[in-house]
């Protein structure tokens, strides 16, 4: 699996956003390091840290009206439900579908980080410019 770690040119800007970007890359080297007898102990956790991440940025989308949500939502519930296909391969010790998912997990990260999330961080930030010009 590729190994991609955290790098400034990966801030959007937003340090809860940032901070919750940077454990998943750490996550990402962790499972790429784990032999596979340990996926079933590690994928989970990181499931359920993207469900919470992606369930908070898509509460700040619909708060702020942003207007590519659909499209930024369908992309989160893509990447979960490959993940979620391959748990039950895991359980079953049968890792190549998970490894397979894992793999592209590293490159789909840093993609949906400097397109649509850099989109959504710089919508927020003429939100917030609009915002202050007002006051």
């Amino acid at each position: 699996m590729e190994r991609i770690e955290w790098t400034p040119d990966l801030s959007l800007g937003l340090p809860d956003v940032d901070a919750a970007h940077k454990l998943f890359l750490d996550q990402l080297v962790s499972l790429a390091d784990a032999p596979d007898s340990e996926l079933v102990n590690l994928l989970p956790p990181l499931i359920a840290g993207m469900e919470s991440d992606f369930y908070q940025e898509e509460a700040l989308m619909e708060k702020v009206n942003y207007p590519e949500i659909k499209v930024h939502r369908e992309q989160h519930a893509r990447v979960l439900s490959a993940l979620h296909n391959a748990m039950p391969d895991v359980l079953r010790n049968d890792f190549a579908l998970a490894r397979k998912a894992l793999e592209l997990l590293p490159q789909w990260s840093v993609m949906h980080i400097i397109t649509v999330d850099k989109a959504l961080a710089l919508y927020l930030k003429e939100i917030k410019a609009l915002t202050n010009e007002k006051s």
